[in-house]
């Protein structure tokens, strides 16, 4: 049993068949695997590295957490976790900074050089963005291609001294929509991911050491829905990628040739991993024993297909040009003549295209055989990666009063932060007081409500705005807009200026102190004519019918009508002379909608961009997106 006091890591492989977690911690220099625990998806929740099913990965999760708890004695609350390498995009940057000649280079002044080069490399992406796309990007991880010292290339800047720095990195991008099903998963099993990284720079990390790096070298991590590349030469990686086959299209292919369901077809794939006849049951309930050699020559054309994709993808990382060897990881592989088949392909004896076990991991210490394999790889890659890099990758934000850890993965905004931690966008939005309409002496009145008092942010005391950037450490108090005050007026009110003897409403005389409410039909009766028992109305005072439009409870307007469509339904926009944007939201239940996390609010008129004071007219098309039903 691990003492909770000890330094530790959970890591989290969430794959498109299993999910793999270990328990390491660092002995000497070495990392000790204290704790493992691996199981499948009941069912085809993960595509091609894509979670479809947060509900049943969740529940995979859960099973690995309860036995690593169970196995360790106490609770896990933070995790490391990687992403396959669907929708990839990789940004290569240069960063430098002058410094101070005479200070020694210490590992901050490194990190904030690499994340600065991070920054410049998400502005190059919203650069390449076409016109149109609105998925946002997140760095889920980067590499180190050179660093640079007074202009000339080094190894590590640590403990040098000199007047300019500079780094070259590789940083990677993945749709924020990846990122958060895996958090929505996390959530779920009240997990917070500390350490995010990709799953080929997890794997390289793993099985490619910086001793390797000198030769070039291409990492392929063939998994069940994705097959993730690194290619590493002249001492770093220099390129990511990925191809959405894997092991899943053998499965698939076994299931058309066996006539068997898709976990049938997985399970026939295991046993030719191991050489041996199989026996399984078909769709028809046909029991039927099949030779390992007879499948894989079936299986033939589809290896071939499935191996061709890869190499090609292996050769473009490679800049059109075979690697001098292929390092192969994942439980994909394992079918018998893959590796032989890459090989070919890319015109490599046999004996420079290898699949490597776990036990190939320099300095891995563990007791259990299971995962020794080529399956758990990755995972331990995971766990290192963490290491090297805990606390560096997350900012530490405290949010009216609650501590939030967001991945620093480009400059995070206030805006940022509210999407990540699911905030209601309602609380933002103020709306304005109902405005009250009726009948004065046959003459429509209307009185506006209050506008409401807009939100207000704070970031450590000072005024901030939804585009203010968060540092780490910031205080950041989001004080909700407050609703105006409906529009109200009482009889006695209405009545104060004139000498009147009676007030009709709805044809009934009233209390003075009867509020006037939506519609009614008020008649101010003077005193003459009270006595002489006419109920004829004295005409309102001119002061009253020639009001001007102001935003203040108790004023009437002249008001003009307009019918628009929000979000495809029509609306009609009633008591003002002009509207805004914002004046819809009187139409819509905000407080009913959630941003959806991550995502942007967007407001469109007529198809173009708009802003909440921008002028709303009769026939307008109106669009709101990034709200979702909560």
């Amino acid at each position: 049993m691990l003492m909770k006091t000890d330094k530790f890591v959970f890591a989290l492989d969430i794959g498109t068949r299993t999910v793999i977690g270990i328990i390491a911690q660092i002995e000497e220099e070495n990392l000790k695997i204290v704790a493992q625990s691996i199981t499948e998806h009941q069912s085809r929740a993960v595509f091609d590295g894509q979670i479809h099913d947060v509900l049943k990965v969740a529940q995979a999760v859960k099973k690995i957490k309860n036995e690593l708890e169970e196995k360790i004695g106490f609770s896990l609350r933070e995790v490391s976790i990687a992403a396959a390498g669907r929708s990839l995009k990789t940004i290569s940057a240069h960063y430098e900074k002058e410094i101070d000649e005479d200070s020694e280079i210490e590992p901050t002044v490194c990190k904030t050089l690499e994340m600065e080069a991070v920054k410049s490399a998400y502005q190059l992406l919203k650069e390449e963005k076409t016109a149109g796309e609105e998925e946002v990007y997140l760095c889920v991880g980067y590499t180190v291609v050179n660093y640079y010292l007074n202009g000339y290339t080094i190894t590590n800047l640590l403990g040098h001294s000199g007047k300019k720095i500079a780094v070259d990195i590789l940083a990677t991008f993945l749709p924020n929509s990846v990122v958060n099903s895996l958090n929505s998963v996390l959530e779920k099993v009240d997990l917070y991911p500390i350490s995010l990284t990709l799953e080929p720079i997890a794997a390289s990390r793993a099985i490619v050491p910086e001793s390797f790096r000198l030769l070039n070298i291409a990492l392929l991590d063939i998994g069940a829905g994705t097959s993730d590349i690194a290619i590493a030469k002249d001492g770093s990686i220099v390129a990511y990628g990925m191809v959405p086959i894997a092991g899943d299209e053998i499965t698939e292919a076994l299931s058309d040739l066996c006539l068997a369901d898709f976990n049938t077809a997985d399970y026939i794939k295991r046993e030719i991993y191991r050489g041996n006849d199989i026996s399984f049951k078909d769709i028809l309930g046909n029991e039927k024993t099949v030779s390992c050699k007879q499948l894989l020559e079936e299986l033939d054309p589809f290896l071939e297909e499935i191996t061709d994709k890869i190499s090609q993808e292996i050769i473009r990382l490679n800049g059109n040009k075979r690697p001098k060897s292929v390092l192969c990881v994942g439980g994909g592989g394992q079918v018998p003549k893959f590796t032989e088949k890459i090989a070919a392909k890319l015109g490599l004896s046999a004996d420079r295209v290898g699949l490597k076990s776990r036990n190939a991991i320099p300095g891995i210490i563990t007791d259990e055989n299971e995962l020794s394999g080529p399956e758990g790889v990755t995972v331990v890659g995971i766990a290192q990666v963490a290491i090297d890099n805990l606390g560096q990758n997350f900012i530490t934000v405290n949010i009216n009063g609650n501590e939030y850890k967001l991945f620093n993965s480009r400059e995070l905004t206030v805006f940022d932060a509210l999407g990540r931690i699911d905030y209601n966008i309602g609380d933002l939005v103020g709306r304005t007081g109902k405005d009250l309409r009726f009948y004065l002496n046959n003459e429509r009145q209307v009185f506006f409500g209050e506008l409401s008092e807009p939100a207000k942010i704070l970031i450590n005391d000072q005024q901030a705005s939804l585009k203010s950037v968060l540092n780490n450490g910031d205080r950041i108090v989001i004080q909700k807009a407050i609703r105006g005050l409906d529009a109200e007026i009482t009889v006695d009110s209405l009545m104060a200026d004139y000498s009147a003897a009676a007030c009709l409403v709805n044809g009934c005389e009233v209390d003075l102190s009867r509020e006037i409410s939506e519609g009614d039909r008020v008649e101010i009766v003077t005193a003459a004519k009270y006595e002489e028992g006419s109920m004829t109305a004295v005409k309102v005072k001119d002061t009253l019918t020639n009001f001007q439009e102001a935003p203040f409870s108790g004023q009437a307007i002249f008001e003009k009508n307009i019918t628009v469509k929000i979000n495809g339904e029509e609306y009609q926009l009633t008591g003002r002379k002009e509207y805004m944007f914002i004046d819809i939201f009187n139409h819509i239940e905000i407080e009913k909608l959630r941003l959806a996390g991550g995502s942007k609010i967007k407001l469109l008129i007529n198809g173009k961009k708009a802003g909440y004071t921008d002028r709303v007219e009769d026939g307008d098309i109106i669009e709101i997106e990034g709200f979702i039903d909560s």
